[in-house]
């Protein structure tokens, strides 16, 4: 889903998509080690980064298209899998917080 997304995006989006591209499977790795191992790890939410990303996307785009409804996808299984680390007890950080 996020190779698609890189391309389904217009242009100007490139940085937060890159960075979500980058932060979301390494988070999903982080849950998947700590389901049997140790929790003293931090799950990088990228949320803040596929909202950036949307609504750049609305505003050069100025119709919906697929890169749209892709972010919105991904911004909902980020906030899942926040949901699971903290049910884990594992620390959460957000590019909200930490900035970019």
């Amino acid at each position: 889903m996020l190779a698609k997304l890189r391309i389904a995006a217009p242009r100007g989006c490139g940085r937060e998509i890159k960075g979500a591209s980058a932060t979301l499977p390494e988070s999903l790795d982080v849950i998947a080690a700590a389901l049997n191992g140790p929790r003293d790890t931090t799950y990088t939410r990228s949320s803040a980064l596929l909202d950036r990303a949307e609504r750049r996307s609305e505003e050069l785009a100025g119709t919906v298209h697929d890169g749209q409804l892709a972010i919105r996808d991904l911004k909902l299984i980020d906030g899942t899998m926040a949901r699971l680390a903290e049910t884990m007890s594992l620390r959460i950080a957000d590019y909200d917080t930490v900035g970019v």
